[in-house]
């Protein structure tokens, strides 16, 4: 049976088999890039609020990039046609 785990690790969106046997467990390292999960202006919103909570001027400074990515790819989206996808 497969048991699959993710984490994120510093960037990183891990995912980990659990599931033991003869084979060792294996561990799949993927880079984490968060503007991904930044879908709408209220998820854009709630990822914002949570990071000013953290008092980190760096992790907000990453955080304003990431959210800048993201709207650029909403923007694109929003002007795409169904032929151009």
């Amino acid at each position: 049976m497969n048991r699959d785990t993710l984490v994120v690790v510093r960037d990183y969106l891990v995912t980990v088999d659990v599931s033991f046997g003869i084979a060792m467990p294996k561990t799949v390292v993927t880079p984490f890039v968060a503007s991904e999960y930044l879908d709408s202006e209220e998820t854009i919103d709630a990822y914002l609020a949570t990071v000013t909570e953290e008092n980190d001027p760096e992790l907000l400074r990453r955080a304003l990039e990431d959210v800048e990515t993201a709207r650029a790819r909403l923007r694109k989206g929003a002007t795409e046609t169904p032929d151009a996808l």
